[in-house]
C-alpha cells in the first residue's frame, strides 16, 4: 500500500488515511514491516510507458557515476539489453562509483545493475514494483562490490508474483523464471542489511545456471566456486518460493582478483589438466574457501537455503514460520577442520503455526555439525536427514554423520497434538533413510543423555555386544528418534567408492551384518558407492574386489573411515579394526584423504588400507572464528592476468554497439528522457 506522510511528530507518522489491513509488528523476533520512502528532493523522469520502454541511465565502458538521494520512476525497457534504471556497465574497478539512497519506483526491467564492474557501492536504496532482479550482479566476473542496507519491496499479491516478474529479457532465469530481489551470478561481493520483501525468489545467487559465467565472461570465470564476501544481516520474507537461496556453491581458491577483471588467470588449464577452479589442490588437499553468512533472518517463505553447499557456515541465522526453515541436499568437511554448519542458530515457529521440517539436511559427504542451535515450535520433524538422497544425483554418499553440539530440541513439538515432537527423521523427501546417523560427543546432552542414534532399518545394531545399542521405544523416545535404535557408543560412517560391486556385506561384532548397497548406481561420474555406520572402537570385515573399475568415469575403489574433525577439533582418535578380503587393517580417522571430495575419488591408491600416511593431525580445539574476507589472489608480474594478454586489462566488450561517452573532467552530461531513448 502506498501512503502519503501528512505530519510526522517524534517517532509517529500520520498518514493520509487509515491502512487496509494489518502488518507485522513483532518487534521481539524482528518481525517488523518495512516502511520505504519513495519521495526525493531529486526526481529523474520522463514520460509514461510506451511498449514497456521507460528512461534508462548508464556509465558505459569508461568513467564514474555517483547517482544519490534521487528518485528515478518510469525506468528500465523491456526485453532491450543494456536499459535498466541505474546501471554501471563494464567499468572495471570503480571504487568512486555510487548509488545511495535513491528510489527507483516502477520498472519495466531490472532495477540497479553492476555489470563487470568492482568495488561500486550500492547503498541504502529503496526499490518498488520493479519488473525482473532488482539488485543484479550479470556477469559472474564482478568482485568486491557492497551492496548494504537496501530494500526492495514488489506488490504483488497472485501466488506467482506475475507483477514482480519480466519476460522475454536476455536472463529469463532472473528476471521471470527464478525472478529475484537480489540476483548474484558472483558471490565474491558483500551483502550487508538488505531486506527482500514479497519477490517470487528474495535472495538468489544462481550460480549453476550459468557456471561458466555470461555475457564477456563467458569461459573466464566458474561461477559456483567463487569465494564469499560478506553476507551478513539480510533479512528475506513473504517470498512465493525462496527466501535466502545459495543455490550450488562450492566456494574455492580461485586464481582470479579484481586485477584479473575478475576472470580466472588458470581457466584454460581446466580441461586439460589442474586448475584452481578443482576440488582438491595440485597436492591433493581441500581447496575449499570458508566463508560464512552471519544474522541473516528469514521469516514466511515456502523454502530457504539451497541445494549444495560447501565450506559456508550460517551463524546466528534465524528461520521463522517457513515452510522448509533450511533446505539443503549436499555438502562437505569444512576446510578448516573445525567449522560447524549451523552455529547458534534459532529455528522457530510462532504458537499456532507449523512447518514440514526445520532442517531439511544433505546426505553427506562427511561429519555435518550443528552447533548451539535451538529448534522451537511445530513441526513434522526438526532434523531431517538425507533429503533426495540417491534421486538421480542428489546428495553424496548418503552417509552423513549428524553431529549435534550442545543443541536444544526440548521446544519441538509434534505437528499433531498429543505425539512426541519428532527430532530426527531418517530420510525425507525419499531420501535413503537407513544410512543417515546423529551424534553426539561424550558430555553432551543433546540426545536426551545417548552418544548416538542410527535408522530403525539398522537392525544389526542390536545384535552388538554388552547392549551398547538398543530401541529407543525400550527408552520412551521412539517419537523422537522416528523409532530408531540408541548406542551409548558414537558412531561414524564407512564408506566404499566404487563402481556397482552388487551388494557387500559388512560383518561387525556379535555375528551382525550390514548389508551395504550401492548408492548412485547409475551416475557416470566418481560420485557413487556404498555406505555403512559403525562404532568406533570395533572389528568388522568386508570383501569386495580393490581394483574394479569397469568405465574410465568410475571411482577407483577407495576406503574412508570417520573424518578428521573428531580428533583435531573434538579431540578423540577414532580407531576401527577392519579386515579387507582377509587382511587385518587397523584404520585410524587421520587415514589418507587427499584426492578425495564430496565428489568422490580423483586418483587411486588414496584413502584407508592403501598404505599411504595419515594426515598431519592439528589441534583445533578451539575454532578460529571464520573471516568475511575472501582469499587474495596475486596475479604474476608482466600481466593482470585477465588472458587479454596485456597489463592493462583493456578489452572491446560491449552488450551492443554504443558510443562511449567522453569523460573528460569537466565536460557536462546530459540525462537523456523518454522521448529521446538511446
Amino acid at each position: 500500500e502506498i501512503y502519503t506522510i501528512d505530519s510526522v511528530d517524534g517517532n509517529t507518522l500520520r498518514l493520509d488515511r487509515g491502512v487496509n489491513q494489518e502488518y507485522l509488528g513483532r518487534s521481539s523476533s524482528y518481525t517488523q514491516t518495512e516502511i520505504i520512502n519513495l519521495s526525493r528532493s531529486v526526481l529523474i523522469t520522463g514520460d509514461d510507458f510506451v511498449d514497456q520502454k521507460g528512461l534508462h541511465t548508464v556509465m558505459h565502458t569508461r568513467g564514474e557515476v555517483s547517482i544519490t538521494y534521487t528518485r528515478v520512476e518510469k525506468c528500465g525497457q523491456a526485453r532491450v539489453l543494456g536499459k535498466y534504471c541505474l546501471h554501471v556497465h563494464l567499468l572495471k574497478e570503480c571504487s568512486k562509483c555510487l548509488f545511495e539512497g535513491n528510489a527507483v519506483v516502477n520498472s519495466e526491467q531490472r532495477g540497479i545493475i553492476v555489470h563487470g564492474t568492482h568495488k561500486t557501492t550500492v547503498s541504502k536504496n529503496v526499490l518498488f514494483d520493479v519488473k525482473g532482479a532488482g539488485l543484479y550482479l550479470e556477469d559472474g566476473n564482478e568482485l568486491e562490490n557492497r551492496f548494504s542496507e537496501n530494500v526492495n519491496i514488489c506488490s504483488d499479491t497472485v501466488r506467482s508474483r506475475p507483477n514482480c516478474k519480466q519476460v522475454g529479457t536476455d536472463n529469463d532465469q532472473g528476471d521471470d523464471v527464478q525472478q529475484s530481489g537480489i540476483w548474484a551470478a558472483s558471490t565474491t561481493n558483500d551483502f550487508i542489511d538488505n531486506h527482500m520483501v514479497n519477490q517470487y525468489n528474495a535472495f538468489f545467487t544462481q550460480t549453476s545456471a550459468f557456471s561458466r559465467g555470461r555475457g564477456v565472461a563467458t569461459n573466464r570465470v566458474c561461477t559456483v566456486y567463487g569465494p564469499f564476501g560478506r553476507f551478513e544481516g539480510n533479512v528475506c520474507h513473504t517470498s512465493a518460493r525462496f527466501g535466502f537461496y545459495m543455490d550450488k556453491n562450492f566456494p574455492r581458491q580461485l586464481h582470479r582478483s579484481v586485477a584479473t577483471n575478475g576472470y580466472v588467470s588458470d581457466m584454460d588449464k581446466c580441461s586439460r589438466g589442474w586448475c584452481s577452479c578443482d576440488d582438491v589442490k595440485e597436492d591433493g588437499s581441500d581447496n575449499g574457501a570458508l566463508g560464512v553468512v552471519a544474522d541473516g533472518l528469514d521469516y514466511f517463505n515456502p523454502f530457504v537455503g539451497q541445494y549444495d553447499l560447501g565450506d559456508i557456515q550460517y551463524l546466528r541465522f534465524h528461520s521463522i514460520n517457513n515452510l522448509h526453515g533450511m533446505y539443503w541436499k549436499q555438502t562437505k568437511n569444512f576446510v578448516d577442520g573445525c567449522s560447524a554448519h549451523f552455529k547458534d542458530c534459532l529455528f522457530q515457529a510462532f504458537p499456532g503455526q507449523h512447518n514440514n521440517g526445520f532442517i531439511y539436511g544433505p546426505g553427506g559427504h562427511g561429519a555435518f555439525i550443528v552447533e548451539g542451535t535451538k529448534f522451537v515450535g511445530r513441526t513434522f520433524c526438526a532434523l531431517c536427514s538425507n533429503q533426495h538422497c540417491d534421486i538421480g544425483t542428489t546428495g553424496s554418499l548418503c552417509t552423513p554423520e549428524y553431529t549435534v553440539v550442545n543443541s536444544d530440541f526440548s521446544g519441538v513439538e509434534h505437528i499433531e497434538s498429543g505425539k512426541q515432537g519428532r527430532w530426527f527423521q531418517f530420510g525425507v523427501s525419499d531420501g535413503i533413510s537407513k544410512l543417515p546417523m546423529f551424534t553426539v560427543m561424550e558430555g553432551d546432552s543433546s540426545l536426551g543423555g545417548h552418544r548416538s542414534v542410527v535408522s530403525k532399518e539398522q537392525a544389526q545394531f542390536l545384535s552388538y555386544p554388552d547392549g551398547v545399542c538398543q530401541r529407543a521405544s525400550d527408552v520412551g523416545m521412539s517419537g523422537q528418534f522416528e523409532d530408531g535404535i540408541v548406542c551409548s557408543r558414537p558412531v561414524r560412517r564407512l564408506n566404499v567408492w566404487s563402481a556397482d560391486q552388487g551388494v557387500l556385506r559388512l560383518n561387525g561384532p556379535g555375528g551382525s551384518v550390514c548389508t551395504m548397497e550401492m548408492v548412485h548406481r547409475s551416475n557416470h561420474k566418481p560420485k557413487k558407492g556404498y555406505g555403512c555406520p559403525v562404532i568406533p572402537g570395533m572389528a568388522y570385515s568386508l570383501d569386495l574386489d580393490l581394483d574394479f573399475k569397469p568405465q574410465n568415469y568410475d571411482p577407483p575403489v577407495t576406503l574412508e573411515f570417520s573424518d578428521l574433525v573428531y580428533s583435531d577439533h573434538f579431540g578423540v582418535l577414532d580407531t576401527l579394526d577392519l579386515t579387507v578380503n582377509g587382511q587385518l587393517c587397523k584404520v585410524t580417522s587421520h587415514h589418507d584423504r587427499l584426492f578425495i571430495s564430496t565428489m568422490g575419488p580423483s586418483k587411486p591408491g588414496r584413502g584407508a588400507c592403501k598404505g599411504k600416511p595419515d594426515m598431519p593431525k592439528q589441534n583445533l580445539k578451539t575454532c578460529p572464528a571464520i573471516t568475511t574476507t575472501p582469499p587474495r589472489f596475486e596475479p604474476p608480474a608482466g600481466g593482470d592476468g585477465d588472458g587479454d594478454g596485456g597489463g592493462d586489462g583493456t578489452d572491446p566488450e560491449v552488450d551492443q554497439p554504443h558510443e562511449v561517452p567522453d569523460v573528460t573532467p569537466g565536460k557536462k552530461f546530459t540525462v537523456l528522457l523518454p522521448g529521446t531513448l538511446l
